[in-house]
């Protein structure tokens, strides 16, 4: 299991290749995030 940071999952959202290409040679694995991480990312959507 991974647990990413807003910035990881910013690059995941925003589809940075280092990133996602890191995760697609992992294979099957989880990835989450914190309840934190969300309300960083849901407050930044509100306000873009």
């Amino acid at each position: 299991m991974y647990l990413l940071d807003t910035n990881h999952c910013i690059f995941l959202i925003e589809g940075e290749p280092k990133v996602v290409n890191y995760f697609r040679e992992l294979g099957k694995v989880t990835l989450a995030t914190s309840g934190i991480v969300a309300g960083e990312l849901r407050f930044m959507a509100q306000n873009s």
